[in-house]
């Protein structure tokens, strides 16, 4: 008889709350984890720290399932909190007391790195997430151990864990496949992700892509990825490829509803095409020059303009910002150079809330010259963009999306 799919999650349960778009709930990478498995009718032991809070919001959720959760936790006073102005913003995290090591003995187990205690592992296979750019932990380093180990990292964990030692992610790889490592997961933010993978006597490497939404719900969308990443290449056995793409897919959805994907979805998902557009891998994001328009005149439009100048260049992108490539000076002094820059960009990122009449004019320019445009406005109402909509600029009243889309536009 077949045994039921069953993965123990370890890691942390945390409070989130973001300011833009409103969220404020209890989930954290291993409560996440719990919840988008189950949805796929896997089985789950999860370990982790809890206070009387966050155990009764786990146990509520799990008692929803179609399966069976059951919950090892370390009891602690504390409640660990996020705090987040915006979806990509560091996160304010609340006082942090360390706790005791947590021990598993398990088959499979989906690991996640902890900010208040480490667990020290024995497995068969291992799904390992550090869960950290700063300071990564290799997965071994306190002595666990697994006869096979798939890492799923983002670029700069990747190059953080090999202590920079890497130039590229193929490198990078290459350093990091030892120690019954067998495959490694490198997300790559909107672009998508590559998966690395052993295969004989070396490394194969392919490209997992993204999907463009409507919208992106950013928070844990990582953590989805990895859940889903675990269960496709643990449980079904498929090749790190095949379960990245197919978390990829999960993780659109995510980002799309805030949900999680049940089997339905993946037997289903040409029904989304219109909702979750695949990004072609034919364009590099590091060759193109995106203007960025804007106010700069108080100090709440400096720092957003600063912001959006530090995300876009995040995400691999060239910027020429007046603000910060120009200056501020006499309209001789800067409405030339401002436009040869548009001329000379690729794609063009408004932040259009006060309808500032310089931005409104780069965006006709823009326009003029057949460029892309998108327009973050969260403001204001829909007939005063009305020329804006008529001339197929993309108008969207999330930042995280704008962002995002920036990339999308540009790939497609």
């Amino acid at each position: 008889m077949e045994l039921e799919p069953f993965i123990t999650v370890v890691g942390g349960v945390y409070e989130e709350y973001c300011e833009r778009p409103y969220w404020n709930e209890i989930y954290g990478s291993a409560g996440r984890a719990v919840e988008a498995l189950n949805m796929l009718h896997c089985k789950t032991e999860l370990y982790t720290y809890m206070n009387e809070q966050t155990k009764s919001v786990i146990i509520k959720r799990c008692a929803l399932a179609d399966v069976s959760s059951t919950i090892q936790p370390i009891m602690t006073s504390q409640l660990i909190r996020f705090e987040y102005l915006y979806a990509l913003d560091d996160p304010n995290i609340s006082s942090v007391i360390r706790q005791q090591k947590i021990v598993v003995e398990a088959n499979n187990v989906l690991l996640f790195g902890m900010i208040e205690g480490e667990a020290i592992i024995t497995a068969d296979r291992v799904v390992y997430d550090p869960q950290s750019t700063s300071n990564p932990k290799i997965f071994n380093e306190n002595n666990s151990s697994a006869n096979s180990v798939a890492l799923v990292l983002n670029r700069s964990e990747a190059y953080a864990m090999t202590k920079n030692k890497a130039t590229s992610l193929d490198e990078a790889a290459e350093i990091l496949m030892i120690d019954n490592v067998e495959a490694i997961i490198i997300k790559d933010g909107p672009t998508g992700a590559y998966a690395f993978e052993i295969s004989g006597d070396s490394i194969t490497k392919k490209h997992i892509p993204s999907y463009a939404t409507l919208n992106v719900h950013k928070i844990g969308s990582g953590d989805n990825f990895s859940a889903h990443f675990a269960y496709w290449w643990m449980i079904k056995n498929c090749s790190a490829e095949e379960a990245a793409s197919i978390a990829s897919k999960a993780t659109a959805y995510y980002c799309l509803t805030k949900g999680f994907a049940n089997q339905n979805f993946f037997e289903e998902f040409d029904s989304f095409k219109d909702k979750l557009q695949e990004i072609p891998n034919i364009k590099d994001p590091s060759q193109a020059t995106v203007y960025l328009a804007g106010p700069f005149f108080t100090l709440s439009e400096v720092w957003l303009i600063h912001e959006t100048y530090l995300q876009l260049k995040n995400m691999g992108l060239k910027v020429f910002s007046p603000y910060h490539d120009i200056g501020l000076g006499s309209a001789d002094e800067v409405v030339m150079a401002d436009l040869k820059a548009i001329e000379e960009s690729d794609i063009l990122f408004a932040i259009c809330d006060g309808l500032d009449t310089g931005t409104i004019f780069e965006i006709g320019y823009a326009r003029a010259l057949n460029k892309k445009v998108v327009a973050y406005c969260e403001s204001e109402k829909p007939e005063s963009l009305k020329m804006l909509e008529g001339s197929d600029c993309v108008i969207v009243d999330d930042y995280v999306t704008a962002l995002y889309k920036t990339v999308w536009e540009y790939l497609l």
